[in-house]
């Protein structure tokens, strides 16, 4: 039940590839959609809506999760708002890039890293883009691949640095 506002809970399952078999399982609370799993760290990072006073469809929520495919329930890390609260912004997305650091959406032009150890942002980074396509990070999360209007910019993602642009 992967519906954001689905009345039932959701269900994490993995599975091994190798062995062909569930793995193990756990329960996640009603709504959360999942955007990304960090195996180094063990994090899962999911998407909510949340009923909020004044705000027409409920707030959009970001949670990081502690889980292993062994554990038996997820453990909630933190949990902050996932927009700005400006309205516009495309879709949600978001990704682990390491332990301590998340990047998302966070206006319709603009990406957020945040530092999750000390709560609080590490960097911006804005897109100059009319359509906004969603970034990528490559294989090892080292670097952002910033797709633009007239070029590609390639961005430490840790640090925000800017490591390079490519015409396009």
């Amino acid at each position: 039940n992967g519906k954001p506002g689905g009345a039932l809970p959701g269900r994490l399952l993995w599975a091994s590839l190798v062995k062909g078999k569930i793995e193990g399982q756990q329960m996640l609370p009603s709504g959360e959609v999942v955007l990304d799993y960090h195996p180094q760290s063990k994090q899962l990072l999911t998407h909510s809506t949340v009923e909020e006073q004044g705000q027409i469809g409920g707030a959009q929520v970001l949670t990081l999760w502690k889980v292993a495919p062994a554990d038996t329930v997820v453990t909630l890390v933190t949990r902050w708002r996932a927009d700005s609260n400006e309205g516009g912004s495309p879709s949600i997305w978001g990704r682990i890039v390491d332990a301590a650091t998340v990047i998302q959406r966070w206006k319709r032009n603009e990406y957020a890293a945040w530092d999750i150890a000390n709560k609080r942002l590490k960097y911006r980074l804005p897109q100059e883009s009319f359509f906004v396509p969603d970034p990528t990070l490559s294989g090892g999360r080292r670097y952002l691949v910033l797709p633009e209007d007239r070029q590609v910019r390639i961005i430490e993602s840790v640090s925000g640095s800017l490591v390079t642009t490519i015409p396009a």
